[in-house]
């Protein structure tokens, strides 16, 4: 993985620090977008110890993940 890639997922990241949702109070088009994105990345590429360090954007994805709209949906999603 680059070194840009873990700057941005890092950004990302603290985005998420003090917010529930990246826009609002609620979900929106961006934190499905977020999580479609990230996919492959939280699959496949992340390394172990670099995921551990980004709880925020792994709660995020989480969270996103077992809402109905992904239920069901995206079966490779772990």
């Amino acid at each position: 993985m680059t070194n840009q890639l873990k700057e941005n997922i890092k950004s990302l990241n603290n985005s998420l620090k003090n917010r529930e949702w990246l826009v609002g109070e609620q979900m929106t088009v961006a934190d499905v977008q977020l999580t479609l994105a990230i996919v492959e990345l939280e699959q496949c590429i992340i390394d172990t110890n670099f995921r551990n360090s980004i709880n925020n954007l792994n709660a995020h994805f989480k969270k996103v993940t077992e809402t109905e709209v992904f239920k069901g949906r995206l079966g490779c999603v772990k």
